[in-house]
């Protein structure tokens, strides 16, 4: 897995939180499903910013170290 490459994502994801946080505001999404959406975005940005939840998480996920 070449780390660079998922760093640069996670950069770019972090760049765009904002907007994509914004994208739950359009009409026709209600409260609780804004709601579930915020809390699984917050999960998501947890683990990708933590290096030790990224790991094992994702990175070993990956790779099949589970």
């Amino acid at each position: 897995m070449n780390i660079k490459h998922l760093d640069e994502s996670i950069a770019k994801f972090n760049e765009l939180r904002p907007q994509i946080e914004e994208a739950l505001n359009l009409p026709g999404i209600d409260q609780r499903t804004r709601k579930n959406a915020l809390t699984y975005i917050d999960g998501f940005y947890e683990i990708v910013n933590d290096p030790k939840k990224r790991k094992r998480e994702i990175e070993d996920d990956c790779l099949g170290n589970r």
